[in-house]
């Protein structure tokens, strides 16, 4: 079974003339077309802006320069600019850090969520809501977002997306810190943590996992570093790019079966 859809496409010829139009999209180039184009924007997005937080940092006009004890000349700050330099630095970097987590997060899930119902199509699967229904028959449960995917990707679709290498394992603990950023602000020792120590556990986990490169605690709250949501971007692009292989391996295998 096919998904009748196109997609709009920009390239050089052989000439180095710009020609454009639209073809068909096939899951072969899913990774690139649903994928690698939104994340390639967010990764502009936060270049951007990130160089522009640091650029206004060093605004010279909130510097000045004196001598050491040892007559070297060194950059100092004017007292009334410190409260300017902290937001540049430290502020509006982490509010930025902050809302791109949720941003990617939230692409991820809806694109994995859209995988699911992809592969239900193309391989003439039981659609997600069924299946989640049917779990929640059977055990109670009532998955939602990347781990109903995970799921349905592992019962349905025979591929079980855990397995790529770190990258499911990095994806949860970037949910535990967009769960933190979302229903609490990024305090850690919020609302939500104070009655729940498997919750906090969990947070502590993801946040030990990661590192320090990516996230830090100050005073009981997230601090995210300049490569967070870099790391994140790749994350998803890697984990994306090895489920469309397999997706595409799973249909081709499925149609082979067919025709024996």
């Amino acid at each position: 079974m096919t998904i009748k859809e196109e997609y709009r496409y920009e390239e050089k010829d052989s000439n180095g003339v710009t020609v454009e139009g639209y073809r068909e999209l096939t899951p072969d180039v899913y990774y690139e077309v649903l994928i690698q184009r939104v994340t390639k924007n967010l990764r502009e997005y936060a270049e951007t802006m990130e160089d522009e937080l640091h650029n206004k940092s060093e605004d010279e006009s909130m510097y000045y320069y004196g001598k050491n004890y040892n007559g070297e000349s060194v950059r100092l700050t004017y007292i009334d600019k410190l409260d300017e330099i902290t937001k540049y630095k430290v502020k509006y970097p982490n509010l930025l850090r902050q809302s791109l987590i949720t941003s990617i997060y939230s692409f991820a899930e809806e694109r994995l969520l859209n995988a699911c119902s992809r592969s239900g199509v193309l391989m003439n699967l039981m659609s997600l809501t069924d299946y989640r229904e049917g779990v929640r028959r059977r055990t109670g449960r009532r998955d939602t977002g990347i781990f109903l995917a995970k799921g349905y990707l592992r019962d349905c679709a025979n591929i079980d997306i855990t397995s790529f290498s770190d990258k499911w394992k990095r994806l949860d603990a970037f949910n535990k810190l967009r769960n933190c950023i979302v229903h609490e602000l990024g305090n850690t020792n919020g609302f939500s943590y104070m009655d729940s120590p498997g919750r906090r556990e969990g947070l502590q986990k993801a946040i030990d996992y990661l590192g320090d490169g990516i996230v830090n605690l100050e005073y009981g709250h997230l601090v995210l570093t300049d490569k967070a949501s870099f790391e994140f971007l790749d994350t998803v692009n890697e984990l994306f790019k090895e489920f469309y292989e397999t997706l595409v391996k799973q249909i081709k295998i499925k149609e082979s079966n067919q025709l024996k």
